[in-house]
């Protein structure tokens, strides 16, 4: 493993712990790490190298905006995502979401059931798929419901987030 990979996986590490205590992912994190990310890849492969990571970070960001805008996820999942595909380009930022994707729906199924919400959760998830394939079904309800409307029950996927990113680099041998 290299340095730019152990550097993300502490970056995602760090994310992950502070996304259990506090249900945030702070910009004092993903900011300078973006940069880092950016920076990184400038100086070792040129300009290529920052239009891929920049390309990275718009796929990373990219997967996870329309989660965010539904309301399944915070900003600085976001953010996170981004800085992931700083670090690892646009094919590393998408193995990362889809590790993560899975990561997280084993997640959020695991902290439905020890918080007993597990039939709550399946309801919303078939109350915004259906919206989201029914025009008149969203239509009634005012638009596409959030998946998340209780802050006090959020669910910490900066660990899905590290999961999926460990898991990424484990699987494409880096």
């Amino acid at each position: 493993m290299g340095w730019l990979q152990g550097t993300l996986l502490g970056v995602v590490a760090v994310a992950a712990v502070v996304d259990l205590r506090t249900r945030r992912i702070p910009n004092w994190l993903t900011l300078p790490a973006l940069a880092l990310g950016l920076a990184w890849n400038l100086a070792v492969s040129g300009p290529a190298g920052l239009g891929m990571a920049l390309l990275g970070v718009l796929v990373g960001a990219g997967l996870f905006l329309v989660p965010y805008v539904l309301g399944g996820m915070g900003p600085g999942d976001v953010k996170l995502m981004g800085v992931v595909g700083a670090f690892m380009g646009p094919g590393g930022a998408l193995w990362a979401a889809l590790f993560a994707g899975v990561a997280g729906g084993v997640l959020v199924i695991m902290w439905a059931l020890v918080h007993g919400r597990f039939a709550r959760v399946l309801a919303r998830t078939g109350g915004l798929l259906g919206a989201a394939v029914d025009p008149r079904r969203r239509a009634a309800q005012g638009g596409l419901p959030s998946l998340e409307r209780d802050a006090a029950w959020s669910i910490p996927y900066g660990v899905a987030i590290a999961f999926g990113v460990a898991l990424s680099l484990w699987w494409r041998g880096t």
